[in-house]
């Protein structure tokens, strides 16, 4: 096949721009024809401040430019075709697959928590079994056990920090770029994450008009899953196992990167369960106490609190392409110095969330 790069990105960009079309044409199906099947009373939910029913089913759209993403690399676009290539994006479609399905199945019917670990835990060995794994330590077990907390550990951040219009999908956006950029810089445009992932990101945007407050319809569980799998996935092959021959240093670059992309549900995270767990609570019923609810307590509206989320995404995105792409010697001076911005927004945020204890007890 003759396809140079002019051809390549004219495929590109109408790849993207059929993703975005496709995920509005999707949302705009599911607000006119889902009715109250995926609805939710957030009410009783107590996770948002929105109490109006809204369909919760807008992941569907992600999975489908996924899914298209994938189709038009392997049809359309020049790749070479071997083993490992194979069975890796053969994983990637089968846990991904998997986390839509679990968050399409907890939409319908409010899975036990038990089931959701059970299939998260599914979800990394498949991973890890594929050779999709954290490549931190000498010791591959020591690999294994950190890969199954992160997959676990993202699919859950993600699904919790849904708790506002447009935050998760304005957090997804930011984190896709960045390997997107990454990417770019490495000239891999013929990579099969490359085609997929802006697909996905096609996805987002189109989303995101449906999701921007006042929003129409909520991703629900089946979109937070589904981008819980998928950036598990990207922050082990991008920001865990970047390549670098410092080997010396290589792991404080690794675990200051890991924090930049995902410092936003990583905060949330720690603050809820630190706060629910002082109170006695379980860490895994909602409630109104996370970093986005307080920063409306102190005055943001929903939409300043998205706006504010974009800007830590893509002020932790620039950071992450300077270290990656433009610092040719690293060492403990640039660990230190990113070290402070991340201290400071993790600092910053759970500050915010501490400053109305009260605002936590209500429903």
């Amino acid at each position: 096949m003759i396809f140079d790069i002019n051809t390549f990105w004219l495929g590109a960009i109408i790849t993207f721009v059929i993703s975005v079309l496709l995920s509005g044409a999707i949302n705009i199906f599911m607000l006119r024809y889902t009715g109250n099947l995926f609805s939710k009373t957030l009410a009783d939910n107590v996770v948002r401040f929105n109490t109006q029913r809204k369909p919760a089913i807008g992941g569907v759209s992600f999975f489908a430019c996924f899914l298209f993403g994938i189709i038009a690399y392997l049809l359309f676009f020049p790749h070479t075709r071997n083993l490992g290539e194979s069975i890796e994006i053969a994983a990637i479609i089968g846990t991904v697959t998997i986390g839509f399905i679990l968050g399409l199945y907890d939409d319908l019917r409010n899975s036990p928590v038990s089931i959701k670990f059970i299939t998260q835990f599914l979800i990394a060995g498949i991973l890890i079994a594929s050779g999709i794994y954290i490549e931190l330590f000498q010791n591959n077990v020591l690999n294994y056990i950190l890969t199954f907390i992160w997959v676990i550990g993202i699919m859950n951040s993600v699904n919790m920090l849904d708790n506002i219009d447009g935050v998760t999908t304005i957090t997804s956006i930011s984190i896709i770029s960045t390997v997107l950029i990454i990417l770019g810089f490495k000239q891999q445009f013929y990579h099969a994450d490359f085609i997929t992932l802006l697909c996905v990101l096609g996805a987002l945007i189109g989303f995101l008009k449906f999701n921007w407050n006042p929003s129409k319809i909520y991703m629900g569980d089946v979109g937070s899953q589904f981008l819980g799998v998928l950036l598990a996935i990207i922050g082990i092959k991008y920001f865990w196992n970047f390549y670098d021959s410092e080997d010396a240093l290589v792991n404080t670059k690794q675990i200051i990167v890991i924090a930049m992309a995902f410092i936003l549900p990583i905060t949330d995270t720690t603050t809820v369960f630190y706060k629910r767990i002082m109170r006695g609570q379980s860490p895994f019923v909602g409630g109104r106490d996370h970093t986005t609810h307080h920063l409306s307590y102190i005055g943001l509206s929903i939409r300043q609190i998205g706006w504010l989320f974009l800007a830590i995404g893509s002020m932790s995105s620039i950071f992450i392409i300077i270290i990656l792409e433009l610092i040719e010697k690293w060492s403990y001076l640039y660990f230190f110095l990113f070290l402070l911005y991340v201290i400071a927004v993790f600092v910053s945020l759970f500050y915010i969330a501490n400053l109305h204890k009260d605002e936590d007890l209500k429903k």
